[in-house]
């Protein structure tokens, strides 16, 4: 089973293995970082997002390799996008709390406020696979996922 996953975990212990990670030749135990992104949600002070995809196992893999960095760990599996319940739940106030707030602007694009997600309006942000860019759940619709079925 392929999952995404936010792995929540120490910034400096990310910060090493991320240099690792995106060196030249990295080692097979960092694979699920190599494709990792980080930057697009909120830490907790001394911890950080990164989201990665892998499967099930590589992820039980990082999380035994690196446990006392690990603050927590949310997965949805790919396809239907479903919480992964069973293995790393997805406890929608963890969730969030690492979502970045809504920025508001004035008329001239200038940042005036901020509001924190909430569970009718979150802000999602996800990525796919080698890709280094980021989607919004409100960035696109049912009609876009329905033109792959």
């Amino acid at each position: 089973m392929i999952l995404e996953a936010w792995i929540l975990m120490d910034k400096t212990l990310l910060d090493s293995l991320w240099a690792v990670a995106k060196g030249d030749d990295p080692p097979a135990s960092l694979a699920l970082l190599t494709n990792g992104v980080r930057d697009y949600w909120k830490d907790s002070g001394t911890d950080e997002v990164v989201n990665v995809i892998g499967t099930e196992e590589a992820i039980n893999d990082f999380q035994t390799e690196h446990a006392a960095g690990i603050a927590a760990i949310y997965a949805w599996i790919q396809g239907p996008g479903l919480d992964n319940l069973d293995v790393y739940p997805t406890v929608p106030q963890g969730v969030l709390d690492l979502m970045l707030d809504f920025i508001t602007y004035d008329g001239d694009g200038n940042p005036i406020g901020s509001t924190p997600p909430t569970f009718d309006t979150p802000n999602w942000g996800h990525v796919f696979l080698g890709q280094s860019e980021r989607i919004f759940a409100g960035e696109f619709t049912d009609e876009f996922t329905q033109e792959f079925f």
